[in-house]
């Protein structure tokens, strides 16, 4: 099939009048139109239009004089839609190239979230994506990814071997906070707990944390976080207090898969995360869930509760 190609308007002044020869020319690329369709526009037929360009006409008639003026005032709307053409152009190719050629595989897609520990939903925060793009990608579906993610999440799996943790193959179904969970009802770090209030704002302490893939340590009493009301609408203000860490981080509401999240970043410079994409807390009704994605040896995985 031959591939159509839209014609890039010139950037030159309006040529006026528009049936002399040179002019006549010049609008073509003016509009950035075809020759046969600027004849349509002005109402003549194409061979009549190519006699005019050569210049072995002569002078048009009156009728046609007619139709010429009524096109010269057509002429700044055809020049807007031809610079509309021209920026929606720019657009898909930019969004072309802005994507990866190939299909990214889905083994490469499933092993990075069983590594890291990330669920679909906690994925599609981490790459700024929807969550249907995440279970189309997830399910092969979806070949489209944008260059910008790919080394996002390349910046995470180089990160993940820095840190040394092992890597889980794309078929490995396992429950990422079931040992911190063993292990926090096992050192009874889970007794005594409140209710979290629906806006989850309060202070609430650190029950017990991953501080690496298997390596759990049971919370101080100096291990806090505390929720505010951010300044935007649907935002928080959490601040984490983690032995010697400290973390200011922004939270934002978000429902994916039919269930409440809250998506955490920090400023975009803060080397510690990856383009300010720093976690993700899951609420629930007695525990806090949070999953922290850090290229430093910060907590992986912490579970707060009230009292």
């Amino acid at each position: 099939m031959k591939k159509t190609t839209t014609k890039k308007p010139a950037a030159e002044a309006c040529p006026v009048p528009p049936w002399e020869p040179k002019p006549l020319l010049k609008l073509v690329r003016y509009l950035g139109l075809s020759q046969a369709e600027l004849a349509r526009l002005i109402g003549i037929s194409y061979s009549t239009f190519r006699a005019w360009i050569g210049g072995r006409t002569q002078d048009p008639s009156p009728r046609t004089l007619g139709q010429l003026k009524k096109f010269e005032k057509k002429i700044p709307a055809l020049r807007e839609a031809a610079l509309q053409r021209q920026a929606e152009c720019q657009e898909k190719e930019q969004r072309r190239a802005s994507r990866l050629g190939k299909p990214w595989p889905v083994n490469r897609i499933r092993s990075f979230m069983h590594t890291w520990g990330m669920s679909q939903a906690e994925f599609a925060i981490f790459c700024g994506v929807s969550y249907d793009s995440v279970t189309s990608w997830s399910r092969g579906r979806r070949h489209l990814v944008r260059r910008q993610t790919a080394e996002h999440v390349e910046c995470a799996e180089q990160a993940a071997r820095t840190r040394g943790f092992p890597l889980v193959g794309p078929n490995v179904k396992k429950n990422p906070w079931a040992a911190l969970k063993a292990f926090a009802v096992k050192n009874r770090c889970l007794s005594r707990l409140g209710e979290i209030p629906r806006g989850l704002q309060g202070t609430f302490t650190i029950r017990a944390a991953e501080a690496a893939p298997g390596r759990f340590l049971k919370g101080k009493p100096t291990d806090k976080i505390t929720i505010k009301k951010g300044k935007a609408r649907q935002s928080l203000e959490i601040k984490i207090v983690c032995g010697k860490t400290t973390l200011a981080l922004t939270g934002s509401w978000m429902k994916l898969g039919g269930i409440d999240y809250v998506a955490l970043t920090a400023p975009a410079d803060d080397p510690r995360f990856f383009q300010g994409m720093a976690g993700c807390l899951t609420p629930g009704q007695t525990l806090l869930r949070f999953s922290l994605w850090s290229a430093k040896p910060l907590p992986l995985r912490l579970l707060a509760a009230g009292h």
